[in-house]
This record gives C-alpha cells, sequence and structure tokens, in this order.
C-alpha cells in the first residue's frame, strides 16, 4: 500500500527525515503525532514519512541525511508506505501544488500510488514573495502582511484547486478522498454552482451528519471539545477518528493493505 497525504498543521506530524544510509532506515521520532501516525498503525505501513514543505525554512537544509520527497520515493517505492506533505501553515495553493508535482514524478517513476487523502486547508493562505525574498507561507496568524485571501475569492480559489485535483486523481485511477476542515464560503457554491457540481461530494469525509463542504469540521469539532487549541487541531480522540474514517475507507477500495 502507497499512500500520499497531505495538508496543513491539522495533520502535520514532525518535519525532519533522518536517512541511515548503511542500514537503509528512516528515523523519524513522532513527537507530535496526528491521524496520519495513527492511519500507519492500522496500515502497518514499512515506512513512513512527514517531509516539511515550506520553500523557505527547510529545516537543517545543510545535512547531507536530511532528505525530500522525491528522494524518499526513490528509495522505498517499492516498499509499502505513508507520505505526507503536510506542512505548519500550509495553504491549499501549496497543497494543490506539492501534491499534483509528487503525483507526477510518481507517475514518471512508475511508483504507482494507491490511496491519497487531503485535508484542505483554510482559504485565506497563500504562498508569498516574503522579505526574506523567497517564497513563504502567508496567514491569518503569520506573514499576513505580505497578503492573504479575502473571502470569498479564498474558497473560490480552493474550489478551483479541489476540482482540478479531483479531476487528475480520476484520470489516473487513484483512489482518494477530501477531507474540507474549513467551510467553503456559501456565496462561491451560489455564484459557481455549475462548478460547485463537478465536485464528487461522495469524496469527501464528514464529520458526524455534518455537511462535508458548507459545514465542514473546524467549528463542529470545537463544539464537542474534540480540538486542543482554539485554532481546531485535533486531539487524540479526534485523530482516531480521522483515521478511522480513512482507513475504512481504503478498505472500501478493495486495495491490498502490505
Amino acid at each position: 500500500m502507497k499512500v500520499l497525504i497531505n495538508g496543513c498543521s491539522h495533520t502535520a506530524m514532525d518535519y525532519i527525515n533522518w536517512f541511515d544510509k548503511k542500514n537503509k532506515i528512516f528515523h523519524q521520532p513522532i513527537n507530535r503525532p496526528s491521524w496520519v501516525s495513527y492511519l500507519n498503525t492500522e496500515l502497518k505501513t514499512k515506512h513512513l514519512a512527514n517531509i516539511h514543505t515550506n520553500p523557505v525554512n527547510f529545516p537543517n537544509k545543510d545535512k547531507k541525511d536530511y532528505i525530500r520527497e522525491y528522494t524518499f520515493l526513490d528509495i522505498v517505492k517499492d516498499s509499502s508506505f505513508i507520505l505526507s506533505l503536510a506542512t505548519d501553515g500550509k495553504g491549499n495553493d501549496s497543497i494543490f501544488f506539492d501534491t499534483l508535482s509528487t503525483l507526477r514524478y510518481c507517475k514518471k517513476k512508475n511508483i504507482k500510488i494507491d490511496y491519497v487523502c487531503i485535508q484542505w486547508s483554510g482559504h485565506s493562505r497563500r504562498l508569498v514573495t516574503s522579505d526574506k525574498g523567497d517564497l513563504d507561507f502567508a496567514n491569518p496568524h503569520e506573514n499576513y502582511e505580505f497578503g492573504i485571501n479575502l473571502e470569498p475569492s479564498g474558497s473560490f480559489i480552493t474550489l478551483q484547486y479541489m476540482v482540478l485535483l479531483q479531476n487528475y486523481l480520476n484520470e489516473n485511477n487513484i483512489n482518494y478522498n477530501f477531507l474540507n476542515y474549513f467551510p467553503l464560503d456559501t456565496r462561491v457554491i451560489q455564484n459557481n454552482t455549475r462548478l460547485y457540481r463537478e465536485l464528487d461530494k461522495s469524496k469527501f469525509l464528514s464529520y458526524k451528519k455534518h455537511h462535508p463542504i458548507v459545514g465542514a469540521w473546524i467549528d463542529n469539532i470545537k463544539n464537542d471539545n474534540l480540538a486542543i487549541d482554539e485554532d481546531g487541531h485535533p486531539g487524540p480522540k479526534l485523530q482516531k477518528l480521522i483515521s478511522d474514517k480513512v482507513f475504512k475507507n481504503i478498505v472500501k477500495y478493495k486495495k491490498k493493505i502490505q
């Protein structure tokens, strides 16, 4: 089973992968678990990685044994793995770009990804050029002085990314689910009905009976005291809940779990 995951801090574990070239072992202490680490326990994959993708702030980038996602994929291509690109502060533009680039690389290298799960982030977030003169993440909490997406434009852009990525996954016969953590602005849906209808709503994971796109997750899980902070980061119970939903969908797709 080869799984690709992307999202923001609501999905991210920690960032650094150390590769022992001699023994071909990946070292990544799970100091901050997420639903991905729970999923790994259920799937029993051979390799697990959460690789940081903030373009301006790669950790320990001068270390020779720190690896990027393409190196990881080349090493584990014949094994079962979960590769998460989830990163703190990540916006939906970066989530879309990184996911599509990684999938295209896998296709080029004949690495068959069995399943993809995307946790869509806050719609205001975006890639910007910061005062460091490089790409960085902007959101309401950091680098906001360089501009964020206001609504309804943020939700409109996210909707475009959702449809485009959905189409690519379908065209390449890749099983997937979307988890829309933050609700789309209803004005975008009302003004772009035709585009919205292109979304396969059955692919969206929902929380209880709340609408998976308009109702989303964050406010509802906060109301149920499943978040550990005001920003809605999931606590252990919610992490296990999300992991179970993803796992059940993987089983439903009748893929062989290695």
